[in-house]
């Protein structure tokens, strides 16, 4: 992750890409799951959620497409928001069988600390600070998903779930400089 941090800021280059996420996600399951880092090969549900996501065989494209987008809009939008719709859209399309959380959160951090220059100080990142409650998390999901059945692509409640987590890292590692 620092790697990829490190160079997409040399680069000046959205570092998410497929092979990305499809890295982080065989490094989320490995020795969970037979097959890591491959997208779904076929349909799946979710508990807890109305969503459905969409055919396996489009997963390819969307994440394709979710890529592009963060590309298209890198030197033009806000760190944050960039982070927010990667979380809210990878787990939209849900590519995996397993472990799309886990992926979800990790991208969006990379994202977030590329976009804004800088491998972000703390021992405690975003993406453990919302896996250690994830209620707002999975609200904010949900209101991204009602809000694109209406075509409407809105992830402010996902912007204040990272702005929220990303103060709480920051100010643990504030505390811990002499």
């Amino acid at each position: 992750m620092l790697r990829l941090i490190d160079q997409a800021i040399a680069s000046g280059q959205p570092p998410l890409t497929p092979a990305v996420i499809l890295e982080f996600q065989r490094l989320a399951v490995e020795g969970l799951e037979p097959v890591a880092g491959q997208f779904r090969t076929s349909s799946i549900s979710i508990d807890g959620t109305n969503h459905i996501p969409p055919p396996w065989a489009e997963v390819g494209d969307l994440v394709d497409e979710m890529c592009e987008y963060v590309s298209l809009h890198w030197d033009e939008t806000a760190a944050i928001h960039l982070s927010a719709y990667v979380m809210w859209r990878l787990n939209w399309i849900h590519p995996f069988t397993n472990g799309n959380g886990r992926t979800s959160r990790v991208a969006s951090y990379l994202v977030l600390c590329a976009a804004l220059g800088m491998n972000l100080p703390g021992d405690h990142a975003v993406p453990e600070i919302i896996d250690e409650d994830k209620q707002d998390y999975y609200d904010a999901l949900d209101q991204a998903d009602a809000k694109w059945l209406d075509q409407v692509l809105d992830v402010t409640a996902m912007e204040r779930v990272i702005e929220a987590a990303l103060t709480v890292q920051l100010a643990a590692a504030s505390e811990s400089v002499p």
